[in-house]
């Protein structure tokens, strides 16, 4: 019976992973563009960038949908970038993980909001060179639930937090003084102050030195490519932030 309840968790898990990817293509693609992610009730439906046919419902169908077309439009035929294929695949594994590792109580959707939100940022990140602040906003509000479940109190909180931001604000400095000009986009350290918010003291070290660690070999293996580093920091910062979590 254990046995049955574990699978019959496993593919819950599945479905609630797929389903939150199919609905977080939709802000990797609307909020960088400046359109409402309201879907059928606020704003347009999702439809082929191409051609503009407005998606059946079937055409909605995460991971699968995909692997039916082989990655295309039903209509016009145009190649659907690969990116949205990475959200859901990656949104699905990532829920199975957190299941394992919580089960389905209340960490479970606060780290799975968590992690929808990481895989928004590493995509509009890669596609984009943006971070929206709406989706920083929302890991905001998911690390205080999370960090008051877990404390029981915001002390740490705040301490882990002004740490955060007195890393971001020595790294702004540093590139500045180093590259001989400012940032033009603060969306990578936002997000390193939002870890202030998710982690203690430590954690936001361990997150700092891993990101660090990780960003240097995509500056490395980037060097001898054509491919601009900066489309991989998103990952490669979003990658430590659900290692901690899970680890």
């Amino acid at each position: 019976m254990a046995e049955f309840l574990n699978i019959l968790g496993l593919l819950i898990a599945i479905g609630v992973g797929m389903g939150c990817g199919s609905y977080a293509t939709m802000p990797y693609y609307r909020l960088p563009n400046g359109i409402p992610c309201g879907g059928k009730w606020t704003g347009k439906k999702s439809a082929c960038p191409k051609c503009k046919v407005t998606l059946r419902t079937r055409d909605l169908f995460p991971v699968l949908n995909w692997l039916w077309t082989h990655g295309k439009c039903f209509k016009c035929g145009a190649k659907v970038n690969p990116v949205y294929f990475f959200i859901e695949f990656t949104c699905t594994l990532l829920s199975v993980l957190l299941y394992t590792k919580f089960g389905f109580d209340q960490m479970y959707i606060i780290t799975m909001g968590l992690a929808v939100c990481l895989v928004i940022l590493a995509a509009t990140q890669y596609s984009y060179q943006d971070i929206p602040d709406a989706v920083l906003i929302v890991m905001v509000m998911f690390g205080f639930l999370y960090r008051t479940i877990l404390d029981g109190q915001i002390y740490d909180m705040v301490y882990s937090f002004a740490l955060a931001v007195l890393c971001a604000l020595i790294f702004a400095h540093l590139y500045e003084k180093f590259k001989g000009k400012k940032i033009k986009n603060y969306g990578l350290l936002k997000l390193l102050a939002v870890a202030g918010i998710w982690f203690g003291a430590g954690q936001v070290i361990k997150y700092i030195v891993v990101g660090l660690l990780l960003v240097s070999i995509v500056n490395l293996l980037t060097k001898f490519s054509k491919q601009k580093p900066e489309i991989f920091y998103g990952l490669a910062l979003a990658i430590p932030f659900i290692l901690v979590i899970l680890v």
